[in-house]
């Protein structure tokens, strides 16, 4: 069949064509959209681990996530020094504290996360360059990802944590993930300041002798220590993040169950459009037959007409996306990007879409009877 001919078909109401891209490219946006909520949920889930530096890391018995971490005793730090791959063994303690806005006075949480700040505890290279400026009193670093609302992000600004004052020495970019809207870090000595207590850390990090068996080492560990903590190397505590906010969370359950619904929706519109169609055309579909064209080249029309909406329609959502990425970016303060994974992902979802839609559609062909022209 002409790619003439479907070309005209498609185009021949140019209103009622736009109104059909319009509303296939809006269900192409949605999936876009539902990928990079979701996307951003397992981002949100690994977001604080990442820019620490471990090989492996203990962890009280009843952590349940970075949100709810509990704490453990100081003293399974010094009994994990014991074991002989064992380079350092360094704690965080995390926190929350309302934070003052500056501007308007109105007082939000944030995440605080005391470190000793000569210690390898981070491997994020803005923190490490910044940490020696909090080894003064009341010094922290502030995040400029922090959410709007909590006020400016700049170097000297002097606010209340709590009910202590601080300055920000210094602004690093990380995020603290869907459990803070902010984050700041400072040494364990302010940190004690602030109110926290420095007897139960949060994180214990753990750093092995260059060549030691990671395996070998965790295992060792698992059998010396009591078991108010756990030990868990890097992949084991950043799955077990993963799958709390993916699958435990009502936020990762909802934005995983928006994919579906995406492709439902995409799929419903298409084949309300192609039917919609065919319906007003079957007179013509049924010249063609009695033309003598076969039912095969007939149904090769409507599939590719329903090709050429698909791309049409993908090429709109894909150029709307770029733009709707950036502002979710900056209001969640994640790295959400389009990449070209996820831009061949939604390419061959909606293509399996249409296929789907069109030969649905194929069904109303069927009412096309060269008889009803005479």
């Amino acid at each position: 069949m002409s790619w003439r001919l479907v070309w005209r078909n498609t185009t021949h109401q140019k209103w009622r064509t736009l109104l059909a891209l319009a509303a296939i490219a809006f269900a192409v946006v949605l999936l876009f959209m539902q990928l990079a909520l979701y996307d951003s949920c397992e981002i949100s889930a690994v977001i604080l681990l990442d820019m620490l530096d471990f090989d492996a890391i203990l962890v009280s018995r009843g952590y349940a996530s970075m949100q709810q971490p509990g704490s453990f005793p100081r003293e399974r730090l010094f009994q994990s020094l014991a074991g002989p791959s064992v380079q350092s063994a360094s704690p965080v303690y995390m926190g929350t504290l309302p934070w003052r806005n500056v501007e308007n006075g109105s007082r939000h949480p944030v995440l605080f996360m005391g470190v000793n700040p000569g210690e390898p505890v981070f491997r994020h290279p803005e923190v490490r360059e910044l940490l020696p400026l909090v080894k003064q009193t009341d010094q922290v670093l502030m995040d400029r990802r922090i959410l709007p609302f909590y006020g400016p992000a700049r170097v000297g600004l002097v606010s209340e944590a709590g009910s202590s004052a601080v300055a920000v020495a210094g602004i690093f970019s990380n995020g603290a993930g869907f459990g803070a809207g902010g984050l700041f870090i400072t040494s364990d000595h302010t940190f004690h300041r602030l109110g926290f207590s420095l007897e139960t850390p949060t994180l214990g990090l753990i750093k092995l002798k260059p060549g030691a068996s990671l395996d070998a080492e965790v295992a060792g560990l698992r059998g010396r220590l009591p078991d108010d903590v756990r030990v868990l190397t890097r992949g084991e505590l950043g799955a077990q993040e993963t799958r709390y906010w993916t699958s435990t969370k009502p936020i990762g359950i909802m934005f995983s169950s928006g994919v579906y619904v995406g492709l439902i929706v995409a799929a419903v519109i298409l084949y309300q459009v192609l039917a919609s169609d065919i319906a007003r055309r079957l007179r013509e579909f049924a010249t063609m037959k009695a033309m003598g064209y076969s039912d095969l080249a007939i149904n090769g029309t409507v599939m590719q007409q329903s090709l050429v909406l698909m791309l049409l329609s993908y090429t709109a959502g894909l150029i709307c996306s770029f733009g709707l990425y950036a502002l979710m970016a900056e209001g969640t303060g994640f790295p959400i990007v389009l990449t070209c994974r996820r831009a061949a992902l939604v390419f061959a979802l909606t293509l399996l879409i249409s296929l789907f839609s069109g030969a649905l559609a194929l069904r109303k062909l069927r009412a096309a009877d060269p008889a009803d022209l005479f």
